[in-house]
């Protein structure tokens, strides 16, 4: 049998719409009036995949594979975009064609943004927390 720990990419990426929606509730409440939208995605990004790779670093020493990478993105995407829909419907009555709009370039620009997001962060802080762990072994020894 074959004994390598997988990671549970899947369980890691619904860190996504916990932090969305706690974001989310926490800017509304204290900051009514304030409109983030890409801003806010970007900041919701770094702090998931901050976490998410902190974690991923203590339990698999390595860089994301490609495959990895891919589903987490992935898994992201439909995420964001069930977050976004739950925005959109908020909005109250609108035509079915603007609903559908909103939602799609909504969706676009959120894909973009988490594939570079992903892509680009994820490697750098796992980087960074890899560089960290073994400098502390290194300190130890």
């Amino acid at each position: 049998m074959n004994n390598v720990k997988t990671p549970k990419i899947f369980l890691y990426s619904i860190l996504l719409p916990i932090i969305w929606i706690a974001f989310g509730l926490t800017i509304a409440t204290f900051l009514p009036s304030v409109q983030l939208g890409a801003a806010g995605l970007v900041i919701i990004l770094y702090v998931t995949i901050t976490l998410i790779c902190l974690h991923f670093t203590k339990s698999y020493p390595r860089q994301f594979t490609k495959n990895e990478k891919i589903r987490l993105t992935a898994y992201f995407i439909l995420w964001a975009s069930l977050c976004e829909s739950l925005v959109v419907l908020s909005l109250g009555q609108m035509e079915l064609n603007k609903l559908f709009f909103i939602l799609g370039f909504t969706v676009i620009v959120d894909a973009i943004l988490i594939s570079l997001g992903v892509h680009f962060i994820s490697k750098r802080m796992i980087k960074m927390f890899l560089n960290q762990s073994m400098k502390a072994v290194n300190k130890t020894e």
